[in-house]
């Protein structure tokens, strides 16, 4: 006689050690978390209230250099705000686009200059070149203000739109 085969399904089992692992990963992970944010705490001290008038009235300088491309020249344009503004306005030919100006450069340092003679403490400027100014111009224009004025802040091409620079 013949028997029958009976098969037998298997219930699967699921497989316990990654998710043990998983578990062990996030416990440890809240433990640090925790102690992190315990650590990273900061008292600050109630900010102290003065009703004495500030000696120092001085507004800030602002100091603002354009380039605009005008055909074959271009226009350079140093402006200020503050207690006495001003603006120092020149121009020049624009040189091959490949080459270092030294025109350029020499110029740039001597507007400078003649800022940084009346305003010694300012220690940045920001700088805006329209967006026909090739990237010679603009490290040319850059190495110029760099020997006088630490700090350099690059403006957007539409600054330039925006001020007669002409």
């Amino acid at each position: 006689m013949e028997f029958e085969e009976h098969i037998r399904k298997e219930t699967p089992e699921p497989d316990l050690v990654p998710i043990v692992d998983c578990l062990v990963s996030v416990i440890f992970f809240l433990l640090f978390s925790t102690t992190f944010i315990e650590l990273t705490k900061l008292e600050v001290p109630p900010a102290a209230i003065s009703n004495a008038a500030p000696t120092d009235n001085k507004l800030p300088l602002s100091p603002k250099f354009y380039v605009d491309v005008n055909g074959s020249n271009l226009n350079l344009l140093l402006t200020w705000s503050g207690r006495s503004p001003g603006s120092i306005k020149e121009s020049i030919a624009r040189a091959d686009s490949k080459n270092p100006s030294q025109d350029l450069e020499l110029k740039v340092k001597k507007m400078a200059e003649e800022f940084m003679k009346s305003h010694s403490e300012e220690k940045s400027i920001q700088i805006a070149l329209a967006g026909e100014a090739n990237y010679q111009e603009l490290i040319t224009v850059m190495d110029g203000l760099r020997k006088t004025i630490q700090d350099i802040v690059l403006m957007s091409p539409d600054e330039v739109k925006q001020k007669d620079v002409h």
